[in-house]
């Protein structure tokens, strides 16, 4: 990415089948949600050390100050993945389009869940989400076909354990 670059927009970085790794340079300020779609070989994103808004943790991109799993790289070949502990939400369109993973293991620390953050995951089978988890955005399970054990957050009403996936296959 260009030093002149400070902005990721939507749809930057789209569709780029060969793609690896991404750098991002210690002044890009802002990356848009959609900024990074549809990678499907992107194993490592790296962040200068200098920039004073992100920060890299085993090649996935974070908040600097790493409360935020902003994006994770989709092509790596790992079928569980661990997030922190320390991070507080998933960014909206985090994870999406996810091919190898099955198992996602939520900290204790995780409140919530961006919209779309889990979309088009279709080997993801199995999540857990912690009592501290107030917040689940739309869609964020969409096009996960394999999905079939879900724990939710104990709650005082009923529509806080209740979520829908659709199903796609009908």
């Amino acid at each position: 990415i260009p030093e002149e670059v400070i902005v990721i927009n939507n749809n930057a970085i789209i569709k780029r089948k060969f793609l690896k790794k991404i750098f991002i340079h210690k002044l890009i300020s802002d990356i848009k949600p959609y900024a990074i779609m549809d990678c499907p070989n992107l194993i490592e994103i790296v962040v200068d050390e200098k920039n004073n808004d992100y920060c890299s943790i085993d090649g996935n991109l974070y908040s600097k100050d790493k409360t935020v799993l902003i994006r994770y790289a989709i092509g790596k070949l790992e079928r569980t993945f661990s997030i922190p502990q320390g991070v507080v939400s998933i960014a909206e369109n985090a994870f999406w389009g996810c091919q190898n993973l099955e198992l996602i293991k939520i900290p204790s620390t995780l409140k919530s869940v961006g919209i779309a953050a889990f979309a088009a995951c279709v080997n993801l089978r199995e999540i857990e989400f912690h009592d501290g988890v107030v917040k689940i955005g739309p869609c964020a399970f969409a096009g996960c076909v394999s999905l079939n054990n879900i724990k939710l957050p104990l709650g005082e009403e009923k529509e806080k354990n209740t979520i829908s996936i659709p199903d796609f296959n009908n």
